[in-house]
């Protein structure tokens, strides 16, 4: 027979526990960058420009429009999310790093 005593501390325990685990999923979350990638001296679009989350492991390639959307991986945000660094690469064009470009930044590339 459980004693009254034990039942309780079980469910003390559970409850911490619950309550650390619901702490810890709670405060993940991830950064994104999305925009448009345009050639600096002729101010045209790019397209299929290859745009990679370096500090985490998505890819995208840039479409007709020269518009691109990236996110980091899901991580810890108990001191912060994690800044996004996004490098912007195609054959012909400088690469590019920006860290945490803003939302529908414009980014411009420079040929070689």
């Amino acid at each position: 027979m459980i004693k009254k005593k034990n039942i309780i501390y079980i469910f003390v325990r559970s409850m911490i526990i619950g309550l650390i685990g619901m702490f810890i999923v709670s405060c993940e979350g991830y950064s994104c960058a999305k925009g448009f990638v345009y050639d600096s001296s002729t101010k045209v679009p790019i397209d299929s420009v290859l745009c990679e989350a370096i500090t985490g492991r998505a890819k995208a390639y840039t479409d007709s429009l020269g518009a691109y959307e990236v996110c980091n991986i899901m991580g810890g945000c108990v001191n912060g999310c994690k800044d996004i660094t996004v490098r912007y690469s195609k054959k012909g064009y400088k690469t590019k790093e920006v860290t945490e470009p803003e939302n529908a930044s414009k980014i411009y590339l420079d040929k070689e």
